[in-house]
């Protein structure tokens, strides 16, 4: 059965899938992805929080490797990812498979200083607790409007 898929592209496949594993691990990134360009856009949307820290870290961790790659980083925080959006809560969301990231909290502060703009959704972040006094003030409500306009021409990833 021929899937289609030639030796040049599963090596560039595998390629591709190294950089990415080495940048999931913390390694600086070696090569830009082929096509990408300085200030490309990545938009992070993070619905997971203290129900599953595993993918609320992950999501975390690949948009910092996005910032390490010099992606212009959105991250979005909504449903039971708005937990990340109060400052105590993210504080206590850990992965037992990524620990040695760090909490949510850390992450967050991480990438808000190397530059990526945060929000999360306004009923999200009051179901979660995350209101004025509980959410760090780099963390604005930024609701479905601002979804749309940040998803033209921004790669995504949704955990």
């Amino acid at each position: 059965m021929d899937d289609g898929m030639n030796r040049a592209d599963f090596l560039k496949g595998a390629l591709a899938g190294g950089l990415g594993l080495g940048a999931l691990l913390g390694a600086q990134p070696a090569l830009a992805q082929e096509g990408a360009e300085a200030g490309q856009k990545t938009l992070v949307a993070i619905t997971h929080g203290n129900d599953d820290p595993n993918r609320a870290i992950l999501a975390l961790v690949l948009a910092q490797a996005a910032q390490q790659a010099g992606a212009a980083v959105r991250v979005w925080m909504t449903l039971a990812g708005a937990d990340l959006a109060h400052a105590e809560k993210a504080a206590k969301v850990r992965s037992p498979i990524f620990h040695a990231f760090g909490d949510a909290a850390s992450l967050l502060a991480k990438l808000h200083e190397g530059g990526a703009e945060l929000g999360v959704c306004p009923p999200c972040a009051a179901y979660a607790g995350a209101t004025d006094e509980a959410r760090p003030d780099y963390v604005p409500l930024r609701g479905g409007d601002w979804l749309h306009q940040e998803l033209a021409g921004a790669r995504t990833i949704w955990l």
